[in-house]
């Protein structure tokens, strides 16, 4: 610390206080791990007044690996600081090669498709590494934008210059930037073993990264618990409701693509990225919503979901303690479902929860240690005065078309067209969350084949 002080600005330094931060998140001393996270940052400013015009390879390379640790830092630990400087950013560290396919003909055959799309042009591969921090920005903005929306500050989501907005065309722009090489069924994951993960790890670890935090970011920016909670209009203003199925049906299934992820690399790939465990906790909110659907498919996936995500989790913690926290809360978040299912009698589940939970997993912060050996007192003497907050479990926003139809019904469908009853809920039912049998297609084994 005494060389940073004195303003050294070489990347020996600038590591050593990455390294220092990281060991303050581990003993749980948030304030120091902030101050090195902060000092690293200002150094790297400082440094690239004074840098070089034409760095080496080996500089370039170093300088890079230096600015993005300082970056990720940034964007995991300390999400409400101003913006890392993105003037002169560098290119991505260098990214391992794609692993070889499975099988000599399967690439061949990915690929030929892939460009016999008429007027499409090939994507420039930036790497998987480039991919990654990409959406490790995005998902900076997203914690910045729940903490502004756990402060208060609300918004119209559906307006073209809501933040809201902004991020969903950010996470569609990297999606059409993306090169069609990296994605699930191009590089074959689920058919490697895991002595073939092993050998190129540096390609895999990334990656997994990737996909985890491109179906998490989606998840928690569609959250139903925002959407239906958070962001209802003060004036009274109700919100489409086509829009708000279109959000819960996409926190759905991105959420159920985060814990197929998990499971299907539990054998293959162990991951102690403590980004990864704050994204795999945030999600974990929504499943705990949809295991009170009528839908018993969904409701079951959803339990499952939750505890493939303990036990994720708990591993994890064995590398990053504060992770135990989130632990705390999703065993916590059970234990309130198995009573809201003990008094559940009516036909419309009106389940109870409390919202400083969700924040507390969807706008985390590393707490100070108090050395007491026992986090779990700490975080229920701390819940005791939390108000609940209640949602009312219905069907739909949106009724669903009908497969099949007899002709009276049909019959009796077209004399209902001056109606609007059957198809929206009435004012006064607004407030209720209705995720009874919703995405029933996205849940068929079918589905799960596709790119992404």
């Amino acid at each position: 610390m005494k060389l940073a002080s004195d303003g050294i600005t070489n990347t020996e330094v600038i590591q050593a206080l990455c390294l220092i931060a990281l060991k303050h998140v581990k003993t749980e001393q948030p304030a120091r791990a902030w101050m090195a996270i902060g000092t690293a940052s200002q150094l790297y400013a400082l440094r690239s007044l004074f840098h070089g015009a034409n760095p080496s390879a080996s500089e370039d390379q170093s300088n890079s690996r230096v600015y993005w640790s300082v970056f990720l830092l940034e964007r995991l630990f300390v999400p409400l600081a101003p913006a890392f400087s993105r003037t002169g950013e560098p290119c991505p560290p260098e990214s391992a090669p794609l692993p070889p396919p499975v099988t000599s003909s399967t690439r061949d055959a990915i690929e030929a498709h892939r460009s016999a799309t008429p007027g499409e042009r090939p994507t420039k591969d930036i790497g998987i590494n480039g991919y990654r921090l990409q959406l490790a920005s995005i998902w900076g903005k997203i914690r910045f934008y729940l903490h502004r929306l756990r402060q208060g500050e609300v918004e119209k989501p559906w307006l073209s210059e809501s933040t809201h907005t902004k991020l969903s065309i950010e996470l569609m722009e990297y999606e059409s930037r993306l090169s069609r090489r990296h994605l699930l069924d191009s590089v074959e994951f689920t058919k490697r073993t895991a002595e073939e993960v092993s050998r190129q790890l540096e390609y895999w670890h990334p990656w997994l990264a990737t996909e985890i935090l491109w179906h998490g970011a989606h998840a928690v920016l569609n959250h139903p618990f925002l959407h239906l909670v958070v962001l209802r209009s003060p004036e009274g203003i109700h919100q489409s409701f086509g829009f708000l199925q279109q959000k819960v049906d996409l926190a759905l299934y991105h959420a159920c693509w985060v814990f197929r992820l998990i499971q299907t690399s539990q054998d293959l790939l162990e991951t102690a990225d403590p980004l990864i465990g704050d994204v795999v906790a945030a999600v974990a909110t929504v499943p705990w919503l949809f295991q009170f659907s009528k839908d018993a498919k969904v409701s079951q996936r959803a339990r499952e979901d939750l505890e493939r995500c303990e036990a994720f989790l708990s591993t994890m913690a064995l590398t990053w303690p504060h992770v135990s926290r989130k632990l705390i809360i999703l065993r916590k978040l059970r234990t309130l479902a198995e009573e809201n299912r003990r008094e559940t009698t009516s036909h419309d589940a009106t389940i109870s929860f409390k919202p400083t939970w969700f924040w507390d997993l969807l706008d985390p912060k590393i707490h100070q240690s108090t050395h007491s050996g026992s986090p779990e007192l700490d975080l229920v003497s701390g819940s005791s005065n939390d108000p609940d907050a209640k949602m009312c479990l219905k069907k739909h926003f949106v009724l669903p078309l009908p497969e099949d139809q007899d002709p009276s019904g049909e019959q009796q469908a077209l004399q209902s067209t001056n109606s609007t009853e059957p198809f929206f809920m009435s004012p006064e039912n607004f407030e209720q969350f209705h995720i009874d049998e919703l995405s029933r297609d996205f849940l068929q084994d079918g589905f799960w084949g596709q790119d992404y």
